[in-house]
């Protein structure tokens, strides 16, 4: 077992990274309701490919697209996500469900590849 630098098992990494980058995610919401942020769910589900381990990196992409659903929803229910969305017959909801399930699935597919 390895050490990252926080000093915490390098299979927990990306964890903790996943748990900081939702933070920050959910802050910005709050703070900002008049934004879109769709760096969220592009970049959660993507964080394991460069931090986790090539045998846990399955587990953490599906924590990761988890979580971001799970913060998509709360956002959605309290109101928090109704900045601008791209296209204009969409809502700024659909645009993050969408972009969540990209990123995944390229996530998926990164990590299939580099095994």
């Amino acid at each position: 077992m390895t050490t990252s630098i926080i000093g915490a098992p390098a299979e927990r990494q990306p964890y903790f990274a996943i748990a900081g980058l939702t933070v920050v995610w959910v802050v910005a919401a709050l703070l900002r309701t008049e934004t879109t942020f769709h760096l969220g769910p592009i970049i959660l589900p993507l964080i394991p490919l460069l931090i986790a381990p090539k045998g846990s990196r399955t587990r953490a992409i599906g924590v990761a697209a988890g979580v971001s659903a799970g913060v998509i929803a709360l956002l959605s229910v309290t109101g928090n996500l109704s900045g601008p969305a791209f296209e204009p017959f969409s809502s700024a909801v659909a645009e993050s469900v969408l972009t969540l399930i990209g990123s995944g699935i390229l996530a998926l597919g990164l990590a299939r590849v580099t095994r």
